[in-house]
């Protein structure tokens, strides 16, 4: 009589952990930005797998102007004209609406054109999309700066887990496509300061 075979899983194994050194180099990145990814808590932990899967994050170009968002780590400010915060910058500490208030403005470097042509905004640091803003209007800031009205299109709620992101479901099908794209993508943009943008192709 032929025997029967069975199949038993393997015992789990504890997670990798790595070095900031060697997330560096997986990530091709220095270790004072995997410092600054870690103190954001956007990049939970130094395991072997997310990090990993971040690497495998595509690079995104645009074959127009594609404006994008290069944040700081979040910090106390003043209220201003048209912005109802108390916080700029980003942190996965934030909620929802504090993540939209921390970063729709006030930017003098963008052509406001450009974001409500794109219509969606992507927030990065040090290059890896965070969340992403839908803009919908242009508004005036002090001292010539703009403040974009806009929603929360989606987010990342750990970095190097896609499937942990969140997509505002209330988007159509082919918006929320274009911001799955954006936030398991790595930005192109060279420009210093917060007002990037995208590589063109």
């Amino acid at each position: 009589m032929t025997p029967n075979l069975i199949q038993q899983s393997a015992p789990e194994h504890a997670p990798l952990i790595v070095s900031r050194q060697k997330a560096a180099q997986l990530l091709s990145t220095s270790d004072s930005s995997i410092q600054f990814l870690l103190a954001s808590g956007y990049l939970p932990d130094l395991n072997a797998s997310r990090l990993l899967a971040m690497a495998d994050y595509p690079f995104l170009f645009a074959d127009g102007d594609y404006p994008i968002l290069q944040q700081a780590l979040v910090a106390p400010v003043k209220p201003e004209l048209n912005l109802n915060r108390t916080k700029m910058g980003e942190s996965a500490s934030l909620t929802d609406l504090e993540c939209v208030l921390a970063n729709q403005g006030a930017w003098a470097g963008f052509n406001d054109d450009d974001v409500l042509a794109a219509r969606f905004l992507p927030v990065t640091l040090r290059k890896f999309t965070v969340s992403v803003l839908q803009v919908t209007r242009a508004l005036p800031g002090v001292e010539g700066r703009t403040v974009f009205e806009a929603t929360l299109a989606g987010r990342v709620r750990e970095l190097g887990r896609s499937d942990l992101n969140y997509v505002d479901p209330e988007l159509s099908s082919a918006d929320q496509e274009i911001v799955r794209t954006l936030l398991a993508s790595r930005s192109t943009s060279n420009v210093p300061g917060p007002c990037g943008k995208l590589k063109k192709i």
